[in-house]
Formats: C-alpha cells, sequence, structure tokens
C-alpha cells in the first residue's frame, strides 16, 4: 500500500468512526446515486473517464468535486454544464492509477458520510437550543 492509499483509509476509517453510520441506509443511497450515471471512457486506460449525471446541478457536482479534490488519488478534477437548459452535469476525474469510476464511488461515499455529520450536528444544536428554552428568550409572537 503507498502512502496516499494509507492516508485514504486513515480517514475513511476515521469518518466511519466518527459518524457509526448504518450500513444499510448508505447503500440505499449510494445505488439511487448511481442509478442515472453514464461513464464516458476508455477501456485502455480506466484511470481517467467523464462521468454524466442527468437530473442534477451545481449543487451535487460541486460537492462532488470538493470531496474528489480531496482524495489523494485524484490528480484531476472539474464538472460543467453543458446547456443551463439541460438538467445534466458532466463529471471529469483524473486518478493517479486507479479506477476513476471506483474514486467517484468512493467520493460519493465521502460525501454522503459529511452530510450524515453536518445532519446530526444540526439536530443536536436545535435540541439544545430548545433545551435552553431559546425561543422564549426572543420573545417571538405568533
Amino acid at each position: 500500500m503507498g502512502s496516499g492509499e494509507l492516508a485514504l483509509e486513515k480517514r475513511r476509517q476515521q469518518l466511519l468512526l466518527l459518524m457509526n453510520f448504518d450500513c444499510g441506509l448508505l447503500i440505499l443511497l449510494y445505488d439511487y446515486c448511481f442509478d442515472n450515471v453514464m461513464e464516458h471512457g476508455s477501456y485502455q486506460d480506466q484511470s481517467q473517464a467523464t462521468f454524466s449525471l442527468t437530473d442534477e446541478d451545481h449543487t451535487l457536482a460541486n460537492s462532488l468535486r470538493f470531496t474528489l479534490n480531496q482524495d489523494p488519488r485524484v490528480t484531476f478534477c472539474g464538472y460543467s454544464i453543458p446547456h443551463p437548459s439541460d438538467a445534466r452535469v458532466n463529471i471529469r476525474v483524473q486518478t493517479t492509477g486507479d479506477q476513476a469510476s471506483e474514486v467517484l464511488k468512493d467520493s460519493c461515499q465521502d460525501l454522503m458520510l459529511i452530510c450524515q455529520h453536518v445532519r446530526s450536528t444540526f439536530d443536536q444544536a436545535v435540541v439544545e437550543f430548545k433545551n435552553k428554552k431559546g425561543l422564549d428568550a426572543m420573545n417571538i409572537e405568533p
């Protein structure tokens, strides 16, 4: 295992410990995300490919670009929207040698973990706010 792979595995283990996520839910979300993906690449060099995601926009594309660029296996990642009226996003991924589709799948999993963490942190903050009687102190009238 190279240093990049060790760093990636360490980061993944830290995220898994931090999140304590439900594997069944993650698999369902993962399968849903890849129902509308088409890969454009070559069979000879699978370390680079362009993926077309239908019915998506900047929200998912920019988030995926961010998580992909955090991966040490990625040498280049970018996305484009061919036309504003076309609900499609093209994501280009080039890696150091790993299969581009596997790296994209790993980044989707990392993104789902990040979203779960943000959601649980938000939910916890709401509970803490309500426990401190924060709404009463704000004097909000219905």
